[in-house]
């Protein structure tokens, strides 16, 4: 009992940050939550959407198709296996494991969100890419989060780490400002896709580091 007390404590103390972010990040989603369930209506919403549509042009548009195909459908899932198959080449399989945990496990995530909310798409202009799944929360925001959080975690110890965070945080946000310029998604609804994205990531990290620091300590007995 003392022991498993000491674990804890040692384990709060090391991931305090990811658990800091993992409480900020459900108490964001549940705030959305509650707001759509209970009005289906964010007023902010529609204010927001209007506001980036105004800047809507034919070059605007096309950067933004490219940038929504480049965090979800094929593209993403080619770059998922792509980063799986290395992995697994080069015999890192409890890497492997984080990897398809994470970017599998937010997929999941996002489909049982999805249509326990069932909230339906904007409707405020005709969209030049028109989806007709459930709307809340943004499967492209919380994939292209799930593989960017996966991917800064298994490269974390790298000197580049700094660079690779800010790429992938450029890359995160501009997905979500692309769902929202083409209409398909409500800004609540890519907040809600990132912070929901954020805890789960946050949790198979804590989770992962502390697997591969008990089979380090296991080898070295």
């Amino acid at each position: 009992m003392r022991n498993s007390l000491r674990w804890s404590a040692a384990l709060i103390e090391r991931e305090r940050a990811l658990i800091l972010l993992s409480c900020l990040s459900v108490i964001v989603f549940a705030f959305l939550a509650f707001e759509i369930s209970s009005y289906k209506f964010i007023p902010e919403d529609i204010i927001i959407l209007r506001a980036i549509h105004s800047y809507s042009t034919p070059v605007f548009d096309t950067i933004a198709v490219l940038l929504t195909k480049g965090g979800g459908g094929q593209l993403l899932v080619i770059f998922d296996l792509v980063v799986l198959g290395y992995l697994v080449s080069r015999r890192h399989f409890g890497s492997a494991t984080f990897w398809t945990a994470s970017v599998g496990g937010a997929s999941l995530c996002n489909y049982v969100a999805k249509h326990l909310f069932a909230r339906t798409r904007p409707d405020l202009w005709l969209s030049i890419t028109p989806e007709f799944s459930f709307s809340f929360p943004s499967g492209h925001a919380m994939n292209s989060l799930a593989a960017a959080g996966a991917l800064l975690a298994l490269t974390w110890q790298s000197k580049a780490r700094t660079k690779i965070a800010v790429a992938l945080f450029f890359y995160v946000v501009l997905i979500g400002l692309s769902r929202m310029y083409l209409g398909v998604h409500y800004p609540s609804d890519v907040i809600a896709g990132w912070a929901l994205s954020t805890v789960w990531i946050a949790l198979m990290t804590i989770a992962f580091r502390n697997h591969m620091e008990l089979n380090r300590y296991i080898a070295s007995r």
